[in-house]
């Protein structure tokens, strides 16, 4: 069957995919990616968009298969940096291919994300007026809406076409036959890695922000070796089964004494040491304040991995932004010690001042679902994501106060 498109005939057969630049095909149908389309291929992107989230769900871990690996203790993570040198092999880029990203790279148990969004949006407050850095990537999760959510460029979710023609690139090259074997396969997160990496290449960002999954250590975006610089947020205890160090793999500077049985879960120190998996030689680090055995575990970390690491004070300049949390207050700081890093190497600013666009930034930086009032005719809902001990303390005290004044407030748990 054919068909004509802007004057080319599209034939209706399977080729390769994206052996030319600006096409995908799907199910035999080959859109050009041009300034517009026609309602056909509009809705032959729907579908093909569609058919991607529909197959990536399908590599979502079941809750089954979570429980018994919570039960035996299995962690599917603790490989997962190499299984990504691998993966990244198959889809023909190198390790050494990421470095051309100049990574930002967060993580924490707590405001990672948040963090991440205020360098974002501190780097769009530059590129409005000095004009870099032009192009900025940004790879977060979870997503509120929609999963391209998780891959923005210049703070903007990528488009439906930019998601279709990435994912069944990568997916084409796994999974030849269609199918993707159980026991060999990238699961949900190490894919929309994956496509992150293939698109903010393919786009040539001039910078990309990630912030990791779980931990650090053995999470998949820790395939990144060369950041340029990597920063850790508030730490506390969650993902404690996952980020547990068997007694025998314990470092000597480990305070804790815990042998394995004992206990639920992750110490604190464990979980700092995960989190510093990200730390990489002659790459400088960049920490909020932590409690003393926390810190005792990241200063150790540095110092293993020749890593220079500084932990952030909260900058006076920034005590007249009316941030939703006084936390937000550490996350601003650690964002802006991390811009700088960015600005640095862009040779925009040579010092740690916080600058004009750096206030502008983080007064106009978004943060759905985090300390978040929705209006809904005469209801407000007050919303945050809180998962953790210390968040839920963190989000009662900011509904408190952001309600005090209001006559009885409803608090409804949707966990």
């Amino acid at each position: 069957m054919h068909y004509k498109c802007k004057g080319r005939t599209v034939v209706e057969h399977r080729k390769d995919l994206f052996k030319k630049k600006g096409n995908m095909n799907y199910k035999g149908i080959t859109i050009y990616f041009v300034s517009y389309f026609t309602a056909k291929e509009k809705a032959t992107l729907k579908l093909a968009a569609q058919d991607a989230i529909e197959r990536l769900n399908s590599l979502q871990t079941s809750f089954e298969i979570l429980e018994e690996n919570r039960r035996t203790g299995r962690r599917k993570n603790k490989n997962g940096v190499e299984e990504m040198r691998r993966w990244l092999e198959k889809i023909d880029y190198s390790v050494a291919d990421l470095d051309r990203l100049k990574v930002i790279h967060v993580a924490g148990t707590k405001g990672k994300g948040g963090t991440c969004a205020f360098v974002d949006s501190i780097l769009r407050e530059y590129r409005i007026t000095t004009g870099s850095p032009s192009r900025v990537g940004l790879y977060t999760s979870p997503h509120i809406k929609h999963v391209r959510e998780r891959i923005k460029i210049n703070s903007e979710p990528i488009s439906e076409e930019s998601f279709a023609r990435s994912f069944f690139k990568i997916w084409d090259i796994i999974a030849p036959e269609g199918v993707l074997d159980d026991d060999n396969r990238p699961g949900y997160f190490r894919f929309l890695t994956l496509m992150s990496f293939d698109i903010f290449l393919e786009k040539e960002v001039n910078v990309a922000i990630y912030e990791t999954g779980i931990g650090g250590e053995n999470d998949a975006t820790n395939v990144i070796q060369n950041p340029i610089g990597t920063g850790i947020t508030s730490l506390g205890i969650d993902h404690e089964k996952s980020l547990k160090i068997a007694s025998h793999m314990r470092p000597s500077y480990f305070s804790l004494e815990v042998r394995d049985g004992e206990g639920e879960g992750a110490t604190i120190e464990e979980i700092a040491w995960h989190k510093s998996g990200i730390f990489k030689a002659g790459c400088p680090a960049f920490a909020v304040h932590q409690q003393p055995i926390a810190e005792n575990i990241l200063r150790h970390r540095a110092q293993e991995k020749d890593v220079s690491l500084a932990f952030v004070d909260i900058k006076p300049e920034i005590s007249d932004i009316k941030f939703p949390a006084s936390i937000y207050r550490n996350n601003a700081s650690l964002a802006v010690a991390l811009a700088n890093r960015v600005l640095d190497r862009e040779t925009l600013q040579r010092n740690s001042n916080v600058t004009e666009e750096m206030i502008h930034g983080l007064k106009n930086a978004r943060l759905p679902g985090r300390c978040q009032v929705l209006k809904d005719g005469l209801s407000e809902w007050y919303v945050d994501g809180a998962h953790t001990k210390d968040s839920l303390a963190v989000a009662g005290q900011w509904f408190a106060e952001a309600t005090k004044r209001r006559a009885n407030p409803i608090f409804i748990d949707l966990t």
